[in-house]
């Protein structure tokens, strides 16, 4: 049997012996059934497989609040992630890397920085930038 299903993921796989089908559910994933193909099948087909539907749908649901409660610690902490814009001005902004370090990144999203900084540094760079392309480079006449 050719499958999509990754293997090496972590998937529980279940057999219909009855009607000589497939079902599988990724561990890091409960509550969300598949056929060998990689293709979600309806809750009733893992029923049938003997799955335990009504725990693996409990379980899909606790990780779901558990997620949304950790994005809102990370949020009150002001946790970035991997990626994400921090700030923008001008044509440029601030993208976190990962780890507390940032790049400043033009308008064609080109680093403009020579090593990653951290956000204050990052900021602060930012800032002669745009002062730059203002035309202000911060020098009296």
């Amino acid at each position: 049997m050719a499958s999509a299903i990754d293997l090496d993921r972590g998937v529980v796989m279940k057999v219909n012996t009855a009607r000589q089908f497939h079902v599988c559910m990724y561990v890091d994933q409960p509550g969300v059934y598949y056929n060998p193909k990689g293709i979600e099948v309806p809750v009733e087909m893992a029923r049938e497989a003997g799955f335990d539907v009504v725990a693996d749908a409990r379980e899909k649901d606790r990780l779901s609040k558990r997620k949304a409660a950790v994005a809102e610690i990370d949020k009150a902490y002001e946790v970035v992630a991997e990626g994400e814009i921090v700030e923008v001005a001008g044509s440029y902004k601030i993208v976190h890397v990962g780890g507390g370090w940032h790049n400043v990144l033009d308008g064609n999203d080109e680093i403009m920085n020579p090593n990653r900084l951290r956000k204050a540094a990052a900021v602060e760079y930012m800032d002669v930038l745009v002062r730059n392309d203002e035309g202000d480079d911060g020098k009296a006449s």
